[in-house]
């Protein structure tokens, strides 16, 4: 999957291609460390370099076309940051979330995000609600033209979207840490067709009580959606849990 991969000069930036259709600008203000992690976390976070698969770095320095030093930096950074983890002896390599690492996870991410869900209610502007709502509507029609194919993803996270507008900063630092673990344990829910089509509707119901300004019927639909999700995501998980597994 490591071919999917690569930083390509364009003038005075440099594009980040992973995949056929994906590419992201990268100003030259970015060291070469910046921009390798973010080609890593990017094909991570979007599946292009699987869960449990093994960074290699000759590999990796080949397809990127650079040298060990920032490559080993931008490890470095996957694991602080959580994306990887290194084994003695074996290497690097992309997390696999255990059951009880997802757990203890989206137990934290459940409250944290009804409390964001409640507040924005409250706090989110008419402007950022309406965004809210035109982003589910490109996100219905994109379902709507493939049903059997995961949750699409447009513009801001529709999660994002709701942190942002709780205006609660401690919960953004907090939430901000965690979500990069988050998004990649997430895929596994919305990954079917048919918790993806559930999961655009729980989507529309907390939007709905947001719009109505119901700080309670927020935070409850923001439970019953983590709840539908975190189930999804935690009966995947269960019935891997006797597969090999590199785990941190």
């Amino acid at each position: 999957m490591f071919e999917a991969v690569a930083l390509v000069r364009k003038g005075n930036a440099d594009q980040l291609k992973i995949g056929a259709k994906m590419k992201v600008e990268l100003e030259d203000s970015s060291s070469l460390a910046d921009r390798v992690y973010l080609a890593l976390e990017t094909a991570i976070l979007s599946g292009h370099i699987g869960m449990g698969e093994r960074l290699l770095e000759a590999d990796l320095a080949e397809k990127l076309s650079v040298s060990r030093a920032p490559l080993r930096e931008a490890l470095r950074r996957l694991h602080f940051e959580g994306l990887a983890t290194t084994v003695p002896r074996k290497g690097t390599y992309v997390i696999s979330p255990s059951y009880q690492d997802a757990l203890d996870l989206l137990q934290v991410r459940q409250q944290l995000e009804c409390l964001t869900a409640r507040l924005a209610a409250e706090r989110m502007s008419d402007a950022a609600i309406k965004g809210i709502f035109d982003g589910l509507e490109r996100i219905e029609k994109a379902f709507a033209k493939n049903r059997r194919k995961g949750y699409p993803r447009h513009d801001i996270d529709f999660h994002e979207a709701v942190i942002i507008g709780s205006g609660n900063a401690r919960a953004m630092q907090l939430l901000n840490g965690m979500y990069r673990q988050l998004r990649l344990i997430r895929e596994m829910s919305g990954s079917s067709g048919r918790r993806a089509a559930l999961a655009l509707q729980e989507h529309l119901k907390i939007a709905e009580a947001i719009r109505a300004r119901d700080p309670a019927a927020a935070e409850e639909a923001m439970r019953q959606h983590l709840e539908a999700s975190a189930s999804s995501i935690l009966s995947t998980l269960k019935s891997a849990d006797n597969e090999s597994r590199i785990v941190d």
